[in-house]
């Protein structure tokens, strides 16, 4: 499986390296191609007769939910990862003040809306201890309610979906870097950076309006740092390593700008 990945990553570096037109165009075509597998798994899960009856109103589990909710929506994060990623290519959008906020709503707003639509498809499959239990909750459930054809789809949807995000990653991440090294940068904190940036550059062009500043990000940034304290709290090990990752990278950092500096 480690072969298959690398050879991915390799295929699609080199179709990026191409151009940009060659790598948009892959990403395109596996967008389509997740996008339409999902939807037919959704529409197939509907027409069948539903496993289970789903209960809107199942009490809820004893115990702190406020830690399991923290934890377990660092995952949901998780899963809406790359919304964002927009932004790495604004300097290649044509009328990015336009088009990139418009292009990150819509996105966002479908996958909500794919999200919601396949997760009812999975209670409508299996009871939820089931699915809490499953390590691989879509093949569980395509199962369940299409049998070993359903899950042979699912598997294939999921492949598609990971060699999707491959191809977004490597095409929209990598234009970052330039920038970031052109200017000297390794870490940013882009959510407190904008209260520094209205505050030291009060009078410079802004073509990207911040509604309801400074509420909104002073929330976005509130709330990123509980999900850090809690990640710490109840994941501790896997959050350290995580931040040995990140510090890894201070070396280099510290190096550039004293180089900078010095230059």
């Amino acid at each position: 499986m480690q072969l298959v990945g690398a050879a991915a990553i390799t295929l699609l570096t080199v179709v990026n390296c191409l151009g940009l037109k060659e790598g948009a165009g892959v990403q395109n075509a596996f967008t389509v191609l997740k996008i339409g597998a999902v939807l037919l798994l959704c529409t197939a899960g509907f027409l069948v007769p539903a496993g289970v009856a789903i209960d809107w109103t199942a009490p809820l589990p004893s115990g702190n939910l406020a830690a399991a909710i923290g934890i377990a929506m660092v995952g949901v994060f998780g899963a809406y990862d790359g919304w964002y990623q927009a932004t790495f290519t604004a300097g290649e959008i044509r009328d990015p003040s336009r088009n990139l906020p418009r292009g990150i709503a819509a996105g966002a707003l479908a996958i909500m809306v794919l999200y919601a639509i396949i997760n009812v498809v999975y209670l409508r499959a299996l009871p939820l201890a089931d699915l809490a239990a499953s390590p691989r909750i879509g093949e569980s459930a395509a199962v369940a309610l299409l049998g070993p054809r359903g899950g042979q789809l699912m598997a294939l949807a999921v492949l598609l979906a990971l060699f999707g995000s491959l191809s977004a990653g490597i095409l929209s991440a990598a234009r970052i870097y330039l920038p970031m090294a052109e200017d000297g940068l390794f870490h940013t904190a882009t959510g407190v950076a904008l209260f520094r940036l209205r505050r030291d550059r009060p009078d410079a062009s802004r073509p990207y309006r911040v509604s309801g500043y400074p509420w909104v990000p002073g929330l976005f940034v509130l709330t990123s740092l509980l999900f850090v304290v809690n990640a710490l709290v109840t994941s501790p090990v896997d959050s350290l390593i995580g931040v040995g990752i990140v510090a890894l990278g201070l070396p280099a950092y510290l190096w550039w700008r004293r180089a900078a500096n010095q230059s």
